[in-house]
């Protein structure tokens, strides 16, 4: 294990190597040279040589398994980056642990998956395992065409599969309560269980724990891990996760499908130099916009948000501390009443419903992170008629009042 006066010195040595947060998708300049990238990438490897691939030794070893067979020589798809993640042991073995399955058992979109008949990819496309897999792939497709050292590489890897760690049931739709009520919210939870401060957590952490930077690691998953550490593959506007995540959501909800490749996305962002790649990124932050203006924040899945918060809110059940470790088909056991809502519910009429609004804008005069902007403000909807059954159709909004935060 890394002693912790030893791996300071060396956080504070980066430190003082790194140049500040270049813009996203270029390759740094200056001392964030792709040459002074590998001479920190080294330093690194020496202070964490045991996590070499040839000194870990599994205590559970997985088979390597193909999720898709014929994708293997074609490196320029998706598919063949997440075989290769089960070509490392560590990686296959995290893959097995309750704590990373429980997230087969998470939806990726919460109650919003449970408040629309007609959802477009099957159940096990939308959960945040599956989900977690392919931000895992994307890392590691970057990570290699930046020319990473194995040590770094694997530690961007397992950021990003383990990024949702800490999703509670109906992900952000029930997060609100916890937050509120027990102080705890995805990321707190992320914490504990690679920390092993829970019993879920304790195997995952056993396997992380002798040959990992955990410290590292968590400033990777929280954002705030250095650019020439590769920390900008979470951090940045266009990042590992969101390319996913909204790419899924759409997939998940649309109508039709898009034609916008992750890969693309992610080489654009993180691997182009030339300004040719703004045409791929515009688009996907475009399809960002899409996703939220017409699929996040429209009447039914606000609703879907809304009566899970409403009904710990007003006392059916009191969550507690263990609670947020279930799988949803334990809450399914647990709360009927909660899942049997999200498709009928008769208690809508003249509720409010409180949301932040979000518009994600191009500004085409700007190149790098500043090309890409948010601009949220607080906003509600009045449902004045009541919702008896869920159907597909969209309820009408009546946007009363619109204040900037």
């Amino acid at each position: 294990m890394i002693a912790a006066e030893h791996r300071e010195g060396l956080r504070l040595r980066l430190k003082c190597r790194c140049r500040k947060e270049p813009p996203v998708g270029r390759r740094a300049t200056g001392d964030g040279s792709r040459a002074a990238r590998k001479r920190v990438f080294t330093l690194r490897s020496k202070v964490l040589a045991q996590t070499s691939l040839i000194h870990y030794s599994p205590h559970t070893m997985t088979a390597f398994t193909n999720m898709f067979p014929s994708a293997d020589q074609d490196d320029q798809i998706l598919e063949y980056w997440i075989n290769d993640l089960f070509r490392d042991p560590l990686l296959a073995d995290v893959m097995e642990t309750d704590a990373f399955r429980r997230l087969e058992d998470i939806s990726f979109l919460g109650a919003i998956n449970y408040a629309y008949p007609d959802l477009k990819l099957k159940k096990n496309q939308r959960s945040r395992a599956r989900h977690s897999i392919h931000v895992a792939a994307l890392t590691n497709y970057v990570s290699t065409a930046r020319g990473y050292d194995p040590s770094l590489k694997r530690h961007l890897v397992l950021a990003g599969l383990l990024h949702d760690i800490g999703h509670l049931p109906l992900s952000h739709s029930a997060e609100p309560y916890s937050k509120a009520s027990l102080g705890i919210g995805h990321h707190q939870l992320g914490e504990q269980i690679l920390n092993g401060h829970n019993a879920l957590g304790r195997e995952l952490h056993s396997l992380l724990k002798e040959t990992n930077d955990l410290d590292f690691l968590t400033d990777l998953i929280s954002g705030t891990a250095s650019d020439v550490d590769g920390g900008d593959l979470f951090s940045s506007p266009i990042n590992i996760d969101t390319i996913d995540g909204i790419v899924r959501t759409h997939a998940v909800m649309a109508s039709e499908p898009v034609s916008i490749n992750r890969l693309a996305v992610a080489h654009a962002a993180f691997i182009d130099d030339d300004d040719s790649r703004y045409e791929v990124m515009d688009r996907f932050w475009k399809l960002k916009h899409f996703v939220y203006d017409r699929m996040i924040n429209n009447t039914i899945s606000l609703i879907a948000d809304f009566s899970a918060k409403d009904f710990f809110e007003k006392g059916h059940r009191h969550l507690t501390e263990s609670d947020l470790l279930d799988t949803e088909s334990v809450w399914l056991d647990k709360y009927q009443e909660l899942f049997q809502g999200f498709a009928k519910r008769n208690s809508f009429g003249g509720q409010r419903i409180d949301f932040l609004e979000r518009e994600y804008l191009v500004d085409e005069t700007e190149k790098g992170r500043h090309r890409y902007a948010v601009s949220k403000w607080k906003s509600y909807v009045d449902i004045d008629e009541v919702f008896e059954s869920r159907t597909s159709e969209q309820l009408p909004l009546y946007f009363i009042s619109q204040i900037n935060s």
